[in-house]
């Protein structure tokens, strides 16, 4: 009995979306962003999201689920395969097996940025130049570096990036020192070391591997170091100067409203775009919206008027403001709505429009 995590993400890919519209390049990804539960008959697990909204799919087998007194029956063999959706904390569902069956849970707001790179990495609009592409394909499978960046930003940081080769034993930023540059580690691994105001000598708080950041917190505060980052192997960093990184993080081109405002908004002339997939767009919508899926945006501005002003919207926002930003550049007035859809509290319509 049960599925490999590699097995399990492939079997999404042929089945479930968004996951069939993924590059195989993203699957990795995705499956860092998942837990794996492989059940044996009679055996139950209770399950939530851990922050907003979250998705169970099942990948082999049979289950029931449980939710608010609700109680429903899953079979893999069903002919349409949709996620079961899991409410946000502290509702809980139950997950009773039937038969041996094997699933896995993401967390929304982990698809929605997992989505929104890939469309950055697949985009012809963005990241021009080989130089910028390798920096993306270098960080892009830990973008942790760099998820409190606005996305209109990231072309701009990787271009301007310069990248440092470093040895064991090298001290990357000091201490006390003052703040000057943001760090993303391509390549090997760094200590943090660190003295509080009434140590008497500096200790070890933390590791650093491939992908992980430091340095902004320092330049946010325009502070000096408060701690030694020290690498223990040879490697490469991204470094990003303090001008250019205090400029792209002041100069967000992407403006997010709230929901009441949004509604406002809508009723002052404004018009909805949601950039989901079609399966999404179909389980649930904003009434009067139009639907234009995030990958077919570029071919498709012709449908949409530069003279009208729109709100955009995706699941969380993270989509939504990929195409905020691409309207923005061909001069066609967008916001994105905060939260999304998932976070919309008026009117919603399900099924086929």
């Amino acid at each position: 009995m049960g599925v490999t995590a590699q097995e399990t993400v492939q079997i999404l890919a042929k089945h479930y979306s968004p996951f069939i519209h993924l590059p195989a390049s993203a699957l990795p990804e995705a499956e860092r962003a998942m837990r794996f539960f492989d059940l044996h008959p009679g055996e139950e697990i209770r399950i939530r999201a851990r922050r907003a909204e979250g998705y169970l799919y099942l990948v082999d087998g049979d289950i029931s689920v449980e939710l608010e007194g609700d109680v429903r029956r899953h079979s893999f063999r069903d002919d349409r395969k949709l996620p079961i959706k899991l409410p946000p904390a502290p509702t809980r569902a139950s997950v009773i097996a039937e038969t041996p069956a094997s699933l896995c849970q993401i967390e929304s707001e982990d698809l929605d940025l997992l989505m929104s790179w890939q469309e950055l990495a697949a985009s012809e609009d963005l990241l021009v130049g080989s130089q910028t592409r390798e920096r993306f394909r270098q960080v892009q499978q830990s973008c942790l570096a760099f998820r409190q960046l606005p996305l209109d930003c990231v072309e701009r940081a990787l271009a301007r990036m310069t990248p440092v080769a470093v040895k064991a034993g090298d001290e990357v930023v000091v201490q006390g020192d003052p703040a000057d540059a943001f760090f993303v580690i391509v390549e090997g691994e760094a200590e943090v070391w660190s003295q509080g105001v009434y140590d008497d000598e500096q200790s070890l708080v933390n590791k650093l591997g491939p992908g992980s950041a430091f340095g902004e917190e320092a330049l946010i505060l325009s502070g000096s170091r408060n701690a030694t980052v020290r690498m223990t192997t040879d490697g490469e960093l991204l470094r990003l100067e303090k001008d250019d990184f205090n400029e792209l993080i002041a100069a967000s081109q992407i403006e997010t409203v709230s929901a009441p405002v949004a509604r406002s908004m809508l009723e002052n002339g404004y018009r909805l775009l949601d950039v989901r997939y079609d399966e999404e767009y179909e389980d649930e919508r904003i009434p009067g919206s139009i639907l234009i899926p995030l990958p077919e945006l570029r071919r498709r501005f012709g449908e949409l008027d530069p003279g009208e002003r729109y709100l955009v919207l995706c699941k969380g926002g993270r989509r939504a403001q990929v195409a905020t930003m691409l309207l923005n550049q061909r001069r066609i007035k967008a916001v994105t709505i905060e939260g999304g859809i998932r976070d919309w509290p008026y009117e919603k319509a399900v099924g086929m429009p």
